[in-house]
């Protein structure tokens, strides 16, 4: 017979290793630094390549892909957000750690109930489906995103290519406490948090930043200077924000 292969270590035995390894943040710049530490990077590398590698996903079929994605629920307000977006010209680049470019399209349009609007929305992300399991698209865009610094990297690549009249209002949305740099830092200047309890909503509130509803209307950019990030539940709150 042939030789046994070694099992490799958990993800989570990792992450939780590489975790206690680094200092725990006593400031919004330290939960920045941490959300961004290269070693906890490197644990997400490793665990996509690792589910990337067992084959998981080879078996995979699109139709049944398509059911998994008729189940996901979009944040409420996301149809008339794109589609004020879109008409006031304004570009969506979705852009998700570890997932798949593909997987974020399906979702847009399986269960957004406003299909129209995803052939003009970039999907960025690393691609863990294998090629022709679901349609490409020339806006599918399989990239290394496995952090939040990633993510503000990749934000600047992008501008670099619009030019400067179209770039008064960089927006960031999320709700992940990975996020914190491009909720808060540059190219972004204009961060919005998703929710308001178990978000990086959080994370900003813990540390004295002041999260203004969406609803109340525009109250000028935000970030250090500003001390202030907004927050919403609704998208219909962030297109009137954004196009009172």
């Amino acid at each position: 017979g042939g030789q046994s292969q070694p099992l490799q270590p958990d993800a989570g035995g990792r992450g939780e290793a590489a975790a206690a390894a680094v200092p725990a943040p006593s400031s919004l710049a330290g939960a920045i630094e941490y959300a961004t530490d290269a070693s906890l990077r490197g644990v997400e590398v490793w665990s996509f390549n690792w589910v990337k590698d067992m084959g998981l996903f080879e078996t995979a079929q699109a139709d049944e892909l398509v059911k998994y994605a008729r189940n996901q629920t979009l944040r409420d307000g996301w149809c008339a957000f794109a589609r004020q977006a879109h008409k006031k010209g304004a570009h969506i680049s979705v852009v998700s750690l570890n997932w798949s470019p593909s997987w974020v399209r399906l979702v847009l349009q399986e269960a957004s109930g406003c299909p129209e609007v995803v052939s003009r929305i970039d999907a960025y992300s690393p691609e863990i489906l294998p090629r022709g399991v679901l349609p490409a698209s020339p806006l599918n865009h399989g990239v290394p995103l496995f952090s939040g610094g990633d993510k503000s990297m990749l934000i600047a690549g992008i501008l670099g290519r619009i030019p400067a009249a179209r770039k008064k209002k960089v927006v960031f949305v999320s709700d992940g406490g990975a996020d914190l740099q491009p909720l808060w830092g540059a190219p972004t200047n204009v961060g919005i948090v998703a929710g308001y309890d178990g978000s990086a909503a959080e994370t900003f509130t813990q540390y004295g930043v002041d999260v203004q509803n969406a609803s109340e209307g525009w109250k000028g950019f935000t970030g250090e200077k500003a001390n202030a990030v907004y927050g919403f539940e609704d998208w219909v709150d962030v297109a009137s924000l954004l196009w009172p």
